[in-house]
């Protein structure tokens, strides 16, 4: 008598997370094998159902019990970045998180950002990461993000970063009608404020009385007596004071024609401009009326 040969089952068999299935997968050798990762710490209850074959009844297995752990981190496992280091008052910084160690999962939830103790902006986490952009005043700031960790991971807070915020430059204009405007450069942003006033190109000295902007713009309307008593030319520029968040700055020069019996307009033409003050302002043909 000979024995009839032994046989495989075949058929497949159900992994399961309590009822959430997490893979199925062949028999083959009568056993089979799946790897998953969980996305979730705590315990899990896993159960194995296999399928049956033609010769092999159907069957089950489990529970299971599987316990998970949140990965493993500290105070300190979150990494922050800037843009610039080094910014000025009105420029957008974007400020990156980005959380370090062994996770099988993204983290989630909201992320803040501190300025000190003081929360100035906060932002959720998109695929591992979280921007925060924010605008900050003049001065030195003392930043770091934290976050309160999730089921995977534990509470955690970044290294302090040092952000310096600068006056933003500017740019100061002197039209031919006396009309002193001051912008911010990018990426500085915003309205200055403060004083403008005129200034004899040749020596420095005032020519006019500090005129306080409103809007970035300002109009000269007095000239002091002692300059050009019996009228004639000059050059004059248009310096900005500052104030707390803009820098000062001066503008280009701009010869004028000042006529001592009244407040009639002269021009000049770009050649006589070169002809009378040089190469130096053969660009310029702007040219203003000064009440005396």
């Amino acid at each position: 008598v000979v024995d009839p040969p032994a046989l495989s089952p075949g058929g497949t068999v159900d992994f399961l997370d309590g009822a959430t299935l997490l893979g199925r997968v062949t028999v083959t050798a009568a056993a089979a094998t799946l790897t998953t990762t969980f996305t979730t710490a705590g315990t899990h209850t896993i159960s194995a159902n296999y399928s049956g074959d033609s010769n092999f009844l159907a069957s089950s297995y489990g529970p299971y019990i599987q316990t998970v752990l949140p990965s493993t981190g500290t105070l300190g496992v979150l990494t922050l970045t800037t843009s610039s280091p080094t910014a000025v008052y009105g420029q957008q910084i974007v400020f990156i998180v980005g959380v370090s160690g062994q996770g099988s999962a993204p983290p989630q939830g909201p992320v803040s950002l501190l300025d000190g103790t003081t929360v100035i902006g906060g932002a959720n986490w998109d695929l591992g990461a979280a921007e925060v952009v924010v605008t900050l005043p003049v001065g030195t700031h003392q930043i770091s993000a934290v976050w309160v960790g999730d089921i995977n991971w534990p509470a955690a807070k970044s290294p302090v970063l040092v952000e310096t915020v600068n006056r933003a430059p500017t740019t100061t204009t002197l039209t031919s009608g006396l009309v002193i405007t001051v912008t911010a450069q990018r990426p500085g942003a915003g309205t200055p404020t403060g004083t403008v006033q005129l200034v004899d190109s040749g020596n420095g000295n005032a020519a006019s009385p500090p005129v306080t902007l409103i809007g970035g713009a300002a109009k000269i309307t007095t000239i002091y007596d002692q300059f050009y008593p019996t009228g004639g030319s000059g050059v004059l520029d248009a310096v900005y004071s500052g104030d707390t968040n803009f820098a000062p700055s001066t503008s280009t020069v701009l010869p004028v024609i000042v006529d001592a019996g009244g407040d009639r307009t002269s021009t000049l033409s770009p050649a006589e401009i070169a002809t009378i003050y040089g190469g130096k302002l053969a660009a310029s043909s702007a040219v203003g009326t000064l009440p005396l």
